[in-house]
Order: C-alpha cells, then structure tokens, then sequence
C-alpha cells in the first residue's frame, strides 16, 4: 500500500500557499480602492493636509494683548488665554482663502500655543504664505490679506478689560514660503498698534465736578499721509495690509477720540482714558508739535442730559516730534485746578 502522506501534506501546503497569495492581493485591492476614492472625490485629497503651527506672543517687553491688570513700566505682560482665535489668510499667486482658527494647548505662563489650518484644496504643491491677526475685526471678506481696524478704538471708564473684551488690540504675524509638506512651524506675533492713555486729576476741593468726552489733537501736523497714527473712525473702514504692511481707506489721525459718558472725579480722584490706534510707520518728524486736549466738564448734569457742561482745553507746549512705536505705551498726564485744565507732562 502506498503512503500518500506527503502527497496530502503537499496539497496542504499549496492550500496554505493559494490562501496566503489571495489575502495579499486582496488587501493590495482594498488599498488602491482607498486612494482612488480620494482622488476621485473632486481631486481632493487635503482631508488630513494639516499643518500645525506654533504661536508665540511678544515677550516681557512688550504691550499686553490680554491685560494682566497691571501696568508693568511702559510695557505690559501679555498671555493667550482658553477662548481665544485668530483669522488667517493663506494665500499664494492664485489663492486667497479666510480661515477662523481657535488657539489650543495653551502653555502654563500663557506664553504659547498651537493652532491649524487646512491646506486649500487648490494648494497641492509647492509653497504659500499665510497671514495672521488677533482682534480688531478679523479679516476682510473681501480681500483677506487685509485686517480690519477697530472701528471705535477707545473705551468707556472701564479700563483695561473692555479694550481686552471688545477686542481693541490687534496683533499680526507673516509667514513666507510654507511649504505644503512641512508638520508643523512656529510663528511670532508682533503688536499691530500702540495703546494712549490719558489721565486727568482732579487737584480741586471740588466734590462735585466730573467730565465726559475728551479728544486729543496733535497740533502742527495735518491729517494725510504723514500723520503719526493710523486708526478706524465712527464706523468700519479701515484697513491694514498685511502683505504690503500698510493703511488702505483709513483715517490718518492728527487726533484720536475717547467717547465717554459723564463720570464724577472726587478731590484727588484720578480718571483716565485708554486708546488704541497703529503708528503710521512712514511718518516723518519734522520738528515740533504741541497738543491740545479737549473735554466736557461741570457738574453732574441731568441723567441723558449734557446740560451745565462746557468745553475747556489746553494746549501743550513744543514738545519734539516722535515716532510712536507699535507694541508701547504712551502716557498723557493732566490736571484740573477748579478752574482749567492743565497739561502736566504730554507724550
């Protein structure tokens, strides 16, 4: 009788072999089924085209984004906080697309954190630029290389917390020639504008005086393209290029606005104004300018009513022309004696 064992074996084995064969077509297949359908889905395949990028703010020697409450020097502490996001525009030579993107995985100190963008389905190669903004209006539908200015940079008695809440400090970045390829990258914030700040003591025995409105002109310099300040007005309209780093259908400001309600000063009271508008950086000292502040003052009028109020204003002397730096803080201080109002010590 014949032993058939090694035959049985070997069809075993050819079995096996065949089993193992199919499995791998199979799943080579199921493979190229996958990308084909990536492909096919309107050529685009940037479901998962993710960077993520780093976003560092100005360091301790620079202007608070957020506001740590208090003022450190001329400068403020600044930090990311939960909540915030920025707008985008990644653009190349045939591409411009807005992106709304929340900041995560803040760091401790509030120093850092990440966020991503999704590559356009029109960028499948090579490189683009990206620029980015914190507060203000975001970006402009429009056009998205263009930030939209704070349309009232300005706030009403509450101090830092209602620039920080209303958003009235912008911050910007630009990065060049990113590369569709490139994980992740790292990018840094820089100030868009610089904060004013206003104060007005009350050196009287006067129990009942207060004031409302006050406006700042810089006198000797005319509106137009060599004012020192770039700024919005009364309504939306004005806008910062990102990628030329200049002011499109804006107002340059000779003077800047700080619209208030009517507030009692006590006898050594101080009350202050605060103001955002960016340094025009083409601007050209010449000499000297003086500056006159304007305000509403008198006794508390009527609830709504400006009634018993009137304008008093003093002018400055010469004092040296400058070039206001984004990202500082610059500091008027003035006084009322019962009588008039005085300019102490001007920017």
């Amino acid at each position: 009788m014949k032993d058939h064992s090694n035959v049985i074996r070997f069809e075993q084995m050819k079995r096996i072999v065949l089993i193992v064969i199919s499995a791998i077509v199979l799943a080579g297949c199921g493979k190229d089924e996958v990308v084909d359908q990536l492909v096919d889905n309107g050529g685009n395949n940037n479901e998962n085209r993710v960077i993520t990028f780093t976003a560092n703010i100005p360091g301790e020697n620079a202007m608070s984004l957020k506001f740590a409450l208090t003022p450190n020097g001329a400068n403020m502490s600044f930090s990311w906080e939960e909540g915030d996001e920025i707008q985008v525009c990644i653009a190349n030579d045939a591409v411009r697309e807005k992106q709304t993107v929340p900041l995560k995985n803040i760091s401790a100190d509030g120093k850092t954190a990440t966020f991503d963008i999704v590559i356009p389905p029109a960028i499948q190669e090579g490189t683009f630029d990206i620029y980015g903004v914190y507060g203000g209006q975001g970006l402009r539908d429009s056009n998205p290389l263009e930030a939209v200015l704070p349309d009232r940079p300005y706030n009403n008695w509450n101090g830092f917390s209602d620039l920080r809440d209303r958003k009235q400090i912008m911050l910007k970045f630009v990065q060049r020639d990113v590369s569709v390829d490139v994980p992740s990258i790292s990018v840094n914030f820089e100030h868009l504008g610089s904060l004013f700040n206003i104060k007005l003591k009350n050196v009287s025995t006067n129990t009942n005086w207060g004031c409302r409105f006050a406006y700042l002109t810089f006198i000797g310099i005319n509106s137009g393209a060599n004012a020192p300040l770039w700024g919005g007005g009364a309504t939306p309209g004005s806008y910062y290029n990102l990628q030329t780093a200049t002011c499109t259908e804006t107002s340059y400001r000779p003077q800047f606005y700080c619209y208030t309600n009517y507030r009692l000063v006590p006898p050594n009271e101080v009350c202050e104004w605060w103001v955002w508008y960016a340094p025009n950086p083409n601007f050209v000292p010449s000499s000297t300018y003086k500056m006159r502040l304007n305000i509403q003052q008198g006794p508390e009028p009527p609830a709504g009513s400006t009634t018993g109020l009137t304008d008093i204003r003093d002018v400055s002397d010469n004092v040296p022309q400058r070039i206001h730096e984004a990202g500082k803080i610059y500091r008027l201080y003035s006084e009322w004696d019962g009588t008039a109002v005085k300019i102490v010590a001007p920017f």
